[in-house]
């Protein structure tokens, strides 16, 4: 038998095994294509959970894949909550957003803010009734509650990219300091997360973890900043893993990290609130980089 022959019949080898193990190609809108198989569909959110055939698995949002992968998972029955057995049962379904509808609503979050628009701004929040005024008007002049220059008021706002139902966005404060975000919308256009007032709990987590673990436990100067990092970290719901303040530094380390090796483990799909929205898996990534 020749090389090529061989050739064929090893790839055709190969596409039966993954078919028969469940998985496939799958091609992004950009046309980068991967081999994996559907774990389970999530139509709260929009996103898809894949497992690679290294067994690792991830989300992403349906609405990055090509029309012919949409149309795939759409119609898997297996899943218990795909948009094909809703429609079964008689559930209402929603019809994702294009990418000119999350840019839109991303220049109306942005015009909000920086006309300082209260009642424009709490309009595009899914939970409209629990936006603070006083939070909302705290953070848009002081630069957002994740800024480092709190004597700063923000002075632009621009959208870097648009992934799926995610607006990576950049603002910057009349002092000149920049922070990126990201706006994160359910699959009915209504945004759960954004810069400035409400970010996704992970990575302020991080944040808070890394300023924990920063600060010596010996520097009564910062004593009450560490304090308050762990108790956000408790509000969060991130687990603890025995941290006291109080405890020997060896404890308290270990402790550390021990919540870092969680975060890392289970940030990316990570959520405290429903409906729950992943973190954007550039922004988890760039966490990992930054506060690791």
């Amino acid at each position: 038998m020749g090389k090529q022959m061989i050739a064929i019949v090893l790839a055709f080898f190969t596409v039966a095994m993954v078919e028969s193990a469940g998985y496939r190609n799958f091609t992004n809108q950009q046309g980068k294509m991967i081999i994996a198989k559907v774990v389970e569909y999530n139509a709260d959110t929009g996103r898809v959970r894949l497992e690679l055939k290294n067994r690792k698995k991830a989300w992403v949002e349906l609405i990055s894949l090509s029309e012919a992968d949409q149309a795939y998972i759409l119609n898997l029955n297996t899943a218990p909550t795909s948009i094909a057995k809703a429609e079964k049962e008689g559930k209402p379904t929603v019809t994702p957003l294009s990418e000119d509808d999350v840019e839109g609503i991303a220049e109306r979050f942005i015009d909000a803010i920086l006309d300082q628009n209260y009642e424009a701004w709490k309009k595009l929040y899914f939970e409209e009734d629990k936006i603070s005024q006083i939070l909302f008007e705290r953070a848009v002049k002081s630069g957002g509650t994740g800024m480092i220059s709190p004597a700063s008021k923000i002075k632009s706002i621009r959208i870097k990219e648009v992934e799926g139902n995610n607006v990576h966005l950049q603002l910057k404060t009349s002092s000149g300091y920049k922070e990126d975000g990201w706006l994160q919308l359910l699959p009915d256009g209504k945004i759960k997360y954004a810069p400035v007032v409400y970010p996704h709990p992970i990575p302020e987590a991080f944040k808070h973890a890394h300023r924990t673990k920063m600060v010596s436990p010996d520097n009564s100067q910062f004593a009450t900043s560490r304090k308050r990092s762990v108790r956000r970290l408790e509000e969060i719901g991130i687990p603890l893993f025995g941290f006291d303040v109080g405890s020997p530094i060896n404890d308290q380390l270990k402790a550390l990290d021990k919540i870092f090796e969680w975060l890392e483990e289970n940030g990316n799909e990570w959520d405290n609130l429903a409906p729950k929205l992943s973190c954007p898996e550039k922004q988890f990534k760039w966490c990992l980089k930054t506060y690791q």
